[in-house]
């Protein structure tokens, strides 16, 4: 048997119709392909947002006088921001009652399906954050002068490795 193609002439429309759909689906699934191996997702973005946030913080700190050694923009997990999920799947904290019913359904027409997608946290802050706090003997924070400076010191030494 004789394989036929574009080339070699076609015998009926069934098998004419065969190769159009094989070659259809060939040029759909390249497409994808490309746009999927190409950087099209949330991590992509991040790390390219987060490479623009280095190539600016060391364009900045090139002065002999105040030179950033070991800087970082990851958050440090004793601040409040700080958020030990998924980088680019962050569960959705919660909301209050007006937004999230708007966003839910806005004009009577229903809102993206994909929003519960990562989870739900009832948090909003780090909730080990206040662990990291020095408190006294009776919990409470002592805010005075001596504390300033080594709360300003301990915070530094991230950023400045002279400090440690």
């Amino acid at each position: 048997m004789k394989l036929l193609g574009p080339t070699h002439g076609w015998t009926d429309g069934a098998s004419r119709l065969r190769w159009t759909c094989a070659t259809g689906l060939l040029v759909w699934f390249a497409f994808l392909a490309i746009v999927y191996f190409s950087g099209c997702h949330r991590g992509r973005y991040r790390e390219q947002a987060d490479a623009d946030a280095y190539r600016l913080v060391h364009e900045k700190s090139q002065h002999p006088h105040w030179p950033l050694n070991d800087f970082t923009i990851n958050i440090d997990e004793r601040s409040r921001m700080y958020s030990p999920d998924h980088p680019d799947r962050q569960p959705m904290p919660p909301d209050d009652p007006t937004s999230h019913r708007l966003m839910r359904r806005v004009d009577n027409k229903p809102g993206y399906p994909g929003w519960d997608a990562n989870g739900h946290t009832p948090f909003v802050e780090n909730p080990d954050w206040l662990s990291f706090v020095p408190l006294n003997e009776k919990g409470v924070l002592q805010v005075n002068s001596v504390n300033a400076v080594k709360g300003l010191i301990e915070a530094c030494k991230g950023i400045d490795s002279s400090l440690a």
